[in-house]
């Protein structure tokens, strides 16, 4: 009977491992979101015309050394991780998209305030010395 049980557990929690799904979520000290994977249908006049300086490149795993020497060969430097299997990358060249998808690039997000506010600033906790009328000093 122990045994039984023993093996039923065992059964149940390797089930559950199999299972597990990839968690997509990108977390930040202002914000966790899912970025949906926008690389399928692609707005090509974004990424061939207007590329930003820098992007974030979520990928579906970690790339690899040869993904990273493909990558920085196309313009793209990897920099900062960002969790969940994502990079603050730097572009240099226009974004080839069925390159990126070759390479395993799930879905690429602009850098907004979420990225670069402190999370004071981010929720308009400013301090009280810093108000100014309708204005905020830096201090």
């Amino acid at each position: 009977m122990k045994l039984n049980l023993l093996l039923t557990l065992l059964l149940i929690s390797s089930l559950s491992l199999f299972g597990q799904t990839k968690d997509y979520n990108i977390r930040l000290v202002n914000s966790t979101f899912l970025p949906q994977e926008n690389l399928k249908n692609p707005d090509q006049a974004f990424y061939q015309n207007s590329v930003p300086d820098f992007l974030l490149l979520q990928f579906y795993d970690v790339p690899n050394t040869a993904a990273r020497t493909t990558l920085e060969e196309c313009g793209i430097t990897l920099g900062d991780y960002i969790p969940n299997y994502a990079y603050v990358a730097k572009i240099d060249k226009g974004l080839n998209v069925n390159d990126l998808i070759d390479l395993g690039v799930r879905s690429i997000v602009q850098l907004d305030e979420r990225f670069k506010y402190s999370p004071d600033i981010f929720q308009k906790r400013y301090p009280e010395e810093a108000i100014e009328g309708d204005k905020i000093r830096l201090l």
